[in-house]
């Protein structure tokens, strides 16, 4: 099993979709570990994707608006 650990990022963008590209085959999501994941998931392999936040959830403004 994979495991894919990336700094997630808390702003208001956060639900725009990107085009990231995998060997020729594009997945359209808003985090790169995403598209992993579902890039291994066409593949039949298992992958765990953690996001890590770097700030506190509780005190950022961003979370309560």
């Amino acid at each position: 099993m994979k495991v894919c650990y990336q700094i997630g990022r808390f702003d208001k963008d956060l639900d725009h979709e990107l085009t990231f590209e995998i060997e020729n085959q594009q997945f359209k999501t808003s985090l790169s570990s995403f598209a992993l994941w579902k890039y291994f998931s066409t593949r039949n392999e298992q992958i765990d994707v953690i996001l890590l936040y770097p700030i506190s959830l509780f005190l950022n403004r961003l979370a309560v608006e």
